[in-house]
């Protein structure tokens, strides 16, 4: 947007209840959790990377059921309930050239993807319905979302610093940095 007018949309048919949006090294990269996928594409629509969660062990949904997308047909439209998804991927933040942080909703995970292999290294576990990882100073906040509470996560991910327990939220959807000090939560 520029002035409020639109300059540029960009589709693309992986394009399925998207969470977040993210600059990359290429272009953008998103979380396309209504298809379990994160699309890394450019400023064009192009895509030039796809991490698909029923690729890399994560094809069973909540309800037991295996999913089995058709990921060449427009997906764009379509509705997923968020039970019907395996991960319900809700997070993609670039790392390094070769890294992406992603929160797995239903699994209660943060993990990092290898971009060239795709698979996963679990780095927090024992969460509930975690959202948006996002830097803090150097470190690292990610909301637990179920649990009403936020993790700050040392700078080298190895263990979390503290712990904010916050029962007046109802749902804690994002986190960022406000000042070098404080951050502000979406409820």
């Amino acid at each position: 947007l520029s002035s409020g007018t639109l300059i540029r949309e960009i589709n693309h048919h992986l394009f399925n209840n998207l969470h977040s949006l993210e600059a990359s090294g290429c272009g953008f990269i998103t979380s396309s959790s209504g298809i379990d996928c994160i699309v890394e594409f450019t400023q064009q629509g192009e895509m030039v990377w796809l991490w698909n969660a029923a690729d890399h062990g994560f094809a069973v949904n909540p309800l037991n059921i295996t999913r089995d997308l058709d990921l060449s047909i427009d997906q764009s439209q379509l509705l997923y309930p968020t039970l019907h998804q395996s991960t319900h991927v809700n997070s993609a933040l670039p790392y390094g050239d070769n890294k992406v942080f992603a929160t797995l909703f239903h699994q209660g995970t943060l993990v990092s993807i290898d971009k060239k292999s795709g698979e996963i290294d679990v780095i927090i576990s024992g969460l509930k319905c975690p959202h948006n990882i996002r830097s803090f100073g150097e470190a690292w906040l990610l909301p637990d979302s179920g649990n009403n509470r936020v993790l700050l996560i040392s700078p080298d991910l190895s263990h979390v610093i503290k712990t904010w327990e916050l029962t007046q939220c109802d749902w804690i959807q994002d986190v960022c940095q406000y000042d070098d000090y404080s951050f502000l939560v979406a409820d």
